[in-house]
């Protein structure tokens, strides 16, 4: 397991065993610090963290050193946290849509929402952006999935206004994707949601990648050796090569023909043995 421990939020007022809440800047770099100490693999950011925090936590993982990833707080800009070593960005940004504000053509104003984010959408400070995040090697983990699945919720009151402007949003994303796959940032696949939810899977996020523009293989490799480059195992997972470990998917149809075809599961080989499905 590759693992990230406690979220690391911003002042909260109430305590929970997924959060670490730290309240300044010294709270900040000895969770970090207790979290290096505690073996886990990564540094995960939350959003509700003021800019001192932000920046306390990026120091202290550059020192340890360790890698931080994840949320993109509404008092960062995406070129900041890209500047700052945040070595992966999850969801474009989160629910504060940091990715597309910081390819707002406007100066940024966190208040606004989806109506203002897209209008405001400026193709030169996207592919400015894009340019930052592969300089320096900002990877990206879209979680299209989440995000429809965030307007698919049919307990939610939207309005047919809501919906349109919330489909022209995730065409936006979709355009953004694209340019990051011309643009050489680096993509993994994830979906922020529990294996058993319906239309949420990694399957549908594949698809979702290639709707957006990917390669079915430039979809798969996503999924198996982009994640495992990511996380530092490339070397024995992530591909089928010659003395890697061996834990494979057998299709029964060929994904490059249709990405559909990743949920036609015929058997799973994992330590050896293997399952049929």
């Amino acid at each position: 397991m590759v693992v990230a421990g406690p979220l690391v939020q911003g002042p909260l007022p109430f305590q929970m065993p997924v959060f670490i809440s730290v309240k300044d800047v010294a709270a900040a770099r000895a969770a970090v610090d207790m979290l290096h100490h505690r073996s886990v693999d990564f540094i995960k950011v939350q959003d509700a963290i003021p800019h001192e925090i932000y920046i306390a936590v990026a120091t202290q993982a550059r020192l340890d050193p360790i890698p931080f990833v994840g949320h993109i707080p509404p008092t960062v800009l995406p070129e900041e946290a890209s500047d700052l070593g945040q070595h992966s960005i999850e969801h474009l940004g989160a629910r504060f849509w940091g990715v597309l504000i910081g390819s707002s053509a406007r100066e940024p104003m966190r208040s606004e929402f989806t109506r203002a984010v897209v209008e405001s959408y400026g193709p030169k400070k996207a592919a400015a952006l894009i340019r930052r995040f592969q300089k320096n090697s900002t990877w990206q983990c879209p979680t299209l999935v989440a995000l429809h699945t965030l307007w698919a919720d049919s307990e939610a009151q939207y309005t047919s206004e809501d919906l349109r402007w919330a489909g022209r949003l995730l065409a936006k994303n979709a355009e953004i994707i694209r340019m990051m796959t011309t643009g050489g940032v680096r993509l993994l696949a994830g979906t922020d949601l529990a294996p058993a939810t319906r239309n949420g899977t990694i399957h549908d996020e594949l698809a979702y990648l290639v709707d957006a523009g990917l390669t079915p293989m430039q979809a798969l490799e996503t999924a198996t050796r982009n994640a495992a480059e990511f996380v530092g195992k490339l070397d024995t997972v992530g591909t089928i090569e010659r003395n890697k470990v061996a834990d494979l998917v057998l299709l029964d149809a060929n994904p490059l023909d249709d990405i559909h075809n990743t949920a036609r599961i015929s058997a799973v080989i994992t330590g050896g043995r293997v399952t049929s499905h």
